[in-house]
C-alpha cells in the first residue's frame, strides 16, 4: 500500500469517527450557536479532565479534517464548518442503522 497517497474523504471521515470523544464533540458542536473554548467545550462533555486530550488529540485532528478551525496557542475553535459537521454526522447515523439493519436480519 501506497503510504504517501492522500488519503480518500471516507477514511478521513471514519477517522474522525474513530473515537467516541470526537463524536461527543461534534455533537455538542452541532448544538452550539458559537464557536467554543477548548474549556468551554470540555465543560459540555466531562469536565476539565478532558481538556488535555481535546487540546493534544481530538480537535486537531478535526482541524486537520476541514471540520473545525482550531487555535491552538489561544486554546479556541474559531469556526465550525457546520455543513461539512452535519453532514459527517449523518453519514455516521446511516453506517450505524445499516449495520443494526444487517445484525437484524442475520439474528
Amino acid at each position: 500500500m501506497d503510504q504517501s497517497r492522500s488519503p480518500r474523504p471516507a477514511e478521513r471521515a471514519f477517522a474522525v469517527l474513530r473515537h467516541p470523544r470526537r463524536i461527543d464533540v461534534l455533537h455538542v458542536l452541532q448544538r452550539a450557536d458559537r464557536p467554543l473554548s477548548v474549556d468551554v467545550l470540555a465543560r459540555s462533555l466531562d469536565g476539565e479532565d478532558v481538556a488535555v486530550s481535546l487540546h493534544h488529540t481530538h480537535l486537531p485532528h478535526l482541524d486537520d479534517a476541514g471540520i473545525v478551525e482550531y487555535d491552538p496557542a489561544d486554546r479556541e475553535l474559531t469556526d465550525v464548518d457546520a455543513e461539512r459537521l452535519d453532514a459527517l454526522l449523518r453519514a455516521a447515523d446511516s453506517v450505524v442503522s445499516s449495520l443494526r439493519a444487517e445484525r437484524i436480519d442475520e439474528a
